[in-house]
């Protein structure tokens, strides 16, 4: 079944501060140690969630949506 809409690339918010906190959440870009592992394996709407999730707290707007 096709998508209605169809949503745009997501990269990966790595910013290259990889240090994972006592939540086991990366301190860079805010994503959990397990998506962080999982990054490439995840659907490009599975992305797109947890870049929406973690955007404010990083307030970098779009940026990694292409």
């Amino acid at each position: 079944m096709e998508e209605l809409h169809q949503l745009p690339k997501v990269y990966s918010p790595c910013i290259g501060a990889c240090i994972i906190d006592y939540n086991e959440t990366c301190i860079g870009c805010h994503r959990h140690r397990l998506e962080i592992v999982y990054w490439d394996e995840l659907s490009n709407a599975e992305k797109h969630e947890i870049v929406m999730r973690i955007r404010d707290d990083r307030d970098l707007g779009d940026l990694w949506l292409s």
